[in-house]
């Protein structure tokens, strides 16, 4: 029972910090609710921006875009797009918001590109979609809140996956040794834990194991199904 109170409390956790809201300023006269302090971009041109990296291990996107990771490189964040759009981006702390504009995105999704850092932690609001590639690490905390995409496959060593809405975590090319998996809502997961999984779902969510691990907990309220697809 503990193991899934934990549970509960994690994903909470990180949905909220997902959700935190953007404000209507300017860059250099903005209040945030959690303490996020924007930075001016250390490249800007037409349909370009660029920041240094300043996120520690930590991404966080709230914006409708398609996200490229890359493990090598310069630490940076690249975004690229309609000029009208990415003059209301704020970004800092591996944080990528936007200041609350009225019809910001109806000119399309935005490209973004992360380099040059391991991420452990990658928080989704929305709609936006990344694909992680191929994985090496000991952790990785995935939350999506909405209907956000993510995705990946090599090895982590523990695995915690959060999902509130109907996102997706594709993970099902990722040996893992333990996963931790929430789902409230019509999320699905699917990932490959050896040696203990912890699954809780709320509603309709789907959870598929590529891999059947020898510890296996579970708590389903609704009409949830997990699926060993080994």
């Amino acid at each position: 029972m503990k193991s899934f109170v934990a549970l509960t409390v994690f994903a909470l956790s990180l949905c909220a910090t997902v959700s935190a809201s953007g404000q209507s300023c300017e860059l250099d006269a903005c209040t945030w609710s959690d303490g996020f302090i924007p930075q001016q971009p250390s490249v800007s041109k037409p349909g370009y921006r660029e920041w240094a990296w300043d996120g520690k291990d930590g991404l966080g996107v709230s914006v409708p875009a398609t996200v490229h990771y890359e493990r090598g490189g310069p630490a940076r964040i690249v975004i690229t797009g309609p000029e009208d759009t990415l003059t209301h981006l704020r970004v800092g702390q591996g944080q990528i918001r936007h200041d609350n504009s009225r019809d910001l995105f109806r000119e399309g999704r935005l490209e973004i590109t992360v380099s040059g850092v391991t991420l452990r932690a990658v928080m989704l609001a929305g709609s936006p979609t990344i694909e992680l590639g191929r994985l090496d690490q000991d952790r990785l905390s995935l939350a999506i809140n909405g209907s956000g995409v993510a995705g990946g496959e090599g090895r982590v060593d523990q695995v915690k996956l959060a999902i509130h809405g109907s996102g997706k975590a594709d993970f099902g090319g990722v040996t893992a040794r333990r996963a931790d998996i929430s789902i409230a809502g019509s999320g699905t997961v699917s990932v490959g834990p050896r040696e203990a999984a912890n699954i809780a779902i709320t509603g309709s969510g789907i959870v598929r194991l590529t891999a059947r691990p020898a510890e296996l907990h579970r708590a389903i309220t609704g009409s949830g199904d997990i699926r060993v697809v080994d």
